[in-house]
């Protein structure tokens, strides 16, 4: 492949045209490697080779130790999430690890950074290096893409759009009577296709789209929030008098961020704390947890609590290793943590019976590990959510201090930081085109509800009530249909939520006339090949459709993009809200993209 075509992808968003089973592997060896003009023979595979087969030339070059996706018999339908690409090469190894350990809803392990594979290529190639220290000087980022017009592309002809009404009509049938709600836009603009496309229902994930729009509108894509370490003065003979843990709402923070600030100010002497750890958290309002979301809900990751110092999601790992026949397991928590507690009576068993672990919330940061795991079998990690976050993530912070020989003398509390303080580590997060492509990626509720508060402070307060006033405001600036609209929250979680595909398709329209949300095309992941559109059986879409997918309980919907064979690229929302399974209804969705993306 001619390293121009690579650039115009990187450039402009246009993939190369390459044989479907090769593209992943191909792309994962250029993201290793900024020499695209020596990928011309890269790709080993045949028509019969299967798909996980070695990059070989890429290992020759020695920039992967690994490149092999994981077997397509490994795959579990609860993970509908990208493969994470190892991104190892010399020119990006400080870029890659400023930004390590972002654990994805699919809870990979915090310890390794897992890029989306659609989202690698465009995010580190576009924002640069977000590094703790000073930023490669290696390679200058190009610009950010702008979204490609599709306008000059010949319309539809009335007998067309007739055809494919019909066709359209044809799959969605079944549900026209029941709450769903179609709407398809041409490449202009004009309403193509409507089937109750003013209806309001409940959308799912696909909600995430108007938070997404909103923040990268009145936000843009480079805005990052800060985390940071402060005193109320210099640090004198290694001592302080309170050391201030300050958060902006990054929903993105890791504990392993803050074992860097410990690092860093154990380097500036630091030796003793004298008024222990204060979190100020003030930057999120609002309950943890949003009133409207079903109770039995807490206990998962993916409705974890939001807060102004989020850390790790709001989660905490639970660590199970075995150890002999017959004895009992070893459980530990990751990262260590004075203010979750838990009891364990998992049992190692032989190595030939299977491994059950279970932790079920017994009170609040109270839980109860149980179950067996098999001897030799490799630890089973279980990710829980916690409350009460100022005060555990000052307890993890209160720990790593002492790690590094930092005595505190009080232990950590909330509070509000005086005005004047000295910055002692201060910890960007990525710029928010990345953390919004880590979102719509893996549907992360997390960071939906984190992005909706900091709207918040657009409108007064940063909870969740003005964070769906500055939407609101968002979409009536921009003359979008908000008749029926009901918002709840930011991630679509609450099954009140009530939007109709005109809005959603409408906004998606507003942003290619806005060049501060042309990200968000690239944004979303492509159909059949990232994160949660990974799984979908397309076909004539494969790999032209970018959109966001959305799953709750009798609700089944899709939102984005599919570029047609001949008349550009169509906006489309569908959105169905019925009893049927929910299997059969995400397999008529991808048949209505299909039906799209053949015209």
């Amino acid at each position: 492949m001619p390293w121009r075509a690579w650039a115009n992808w990187w450039t402009n968003g246009e993939p190369p045209r390459l044989r479907p089973s090769c593209e992943p592997l191909r792309t994962a060896c250029c993201w290793c490697n900024w020499r695209p003009w020596r990928l011309r023979s890269t790709c080993p595979m045949r028509a019969s080779s299967p798909r996980w087969t070695a990059c070989r030339t890429v290992r020759s070059m020695g920039a992967c130790a690994a490149t092999r996706p994981k077997r397509p018999s490994g795959f579990a339908k609860a993970s509908m999430y990208p493969h994470k690409w190892p991104v190892c090469a010399v020119t990006w190894t400080r870029c890659v690890k400023s930004i390590v350990n972002f654990k994805p809803n699919s809870m990979s392990s915090r310890r390794t950074l897992k890029l989306p594979a659609a989202a690698a290529g465009l995010l580190l190639f576009t924002t640069g290096c977000v590094s703790h220290g000073p930023p490669s000087r290696s390679m200058a980022p190009p610009p950010t893409p702008q979204l490609a017009r599709t306008t000059a592309a010949p319309a539809m002809q009335p007998a067309q759009t007739a055809r494919m009404r019909g066709e359209l009509d044809a799959v969605f049938a079944p549900y026209f009577s029941e709450g769903a709600s179609f709407c398809v836009l041409d490449a202009t603009g004009r309403l193509a296709y409507d089937r109750s496309c003013h209806r309001s229902v409940t959308p799912a994930s696909t909600q995430k789209i108007i938070v997404a729009a909103t923040a990268f509108a009145v936000l843009g894509g480079g805005f990052r929030y800060h985390t940071i370490l402060a005193s109320s003065g210099p640090i004198r003979n290694g001592l302080l008098d309170a050391l201030w843990l300050i958060g902006s709402g990054d929903p993105i923070l890791i504990s392993n961020d803050l074992r860097g600030g410990a690092k860093v100010v154990a380097a500036q002497g630091l030796s003793s704390v004298a008024g222990g750890v204060v979190v100020d958290g003030g930057a999120i309002a609002g309950p943890e947890r949003n009133p409207a979301w079903d109770p039995t809900d807490a206990t998962y990751g993916y409705a974890s609590a939001t807060s102004g110092i989020s850390l790790d999601q709001d989660t905490i790992e639970f660590h199970t290793r075995p150890t002999a026949a017959g004895a009992p397991a070893r459980v530990f928590l990751e990262p260590p943590s004075k203010v979750v507690a838990y009891h364990s009576d998992v049992i190692t068993v032989p190595a030939f019976e299977a491994s059950i672990i279970a932790v079920d919330p017994i009170a609040t940061n109270t839980f109860f590990v149980h179950g067996r795991i098999a001897a030799g079998h490799r630890e089973v990690v279980s990710y829980l959510p916690v409350s009460g976050i100022a005060n555990y993530a000052g307890d993890v912070m209160d720990g790593f201090l002492q790690a590094r020989g930092i005595r505190t003398h009080r232990a950590p509390r909330a509070g509000t930081a005086p005005v004047g303080v000295t910055n002692l580590w201060n910890h960007p997060s990525p710029p928010l085109r990345f953390i919004i492509a880590k979102m719509l990626h893996e549907s992360n509720n997390h960071i939906a509800e984190q992005l909706l508060r900091s709207l918040g402070r657009l409108s007064g307060t940063t909870d969740d009530a003005h964070g769906i006033r500055t939407e609101e405001r968002f979409l009536d600036s921009h003359q979008i249909e908000t008749a029926g609209l009901r918002l709840i929250d930011g991630s679509g979680l609450a099954g009140a939520n009530k939007v109709s595909g005109a809005t959603l398709a409408a906004t998606l329209a507003s942003c290619e006339m806005m060049p501060a949300c042309h990200e968000l095309y690239y944004a979303l992941p492509r159909g059949g090949m990232d994160g949660t559109l990974r799984d979908y059986q397309f076909g004539s879409a494969l790999g032209r459709v970018r959109a966001k997918s959305g799953h709750l309980s009798g609700a089944e919907s899709m939102v984005g993009y599919v570029t047609t064979r001949r008349h550009g690229r169509l906006i489309f929302a569908f959105l169905i809200n019925s009893a049927a399974p929910a299997s059969a209804v995400d397999n008529a969705i991808a048949r209505g993209v299909d039906v799209l993306a053949g015209f």
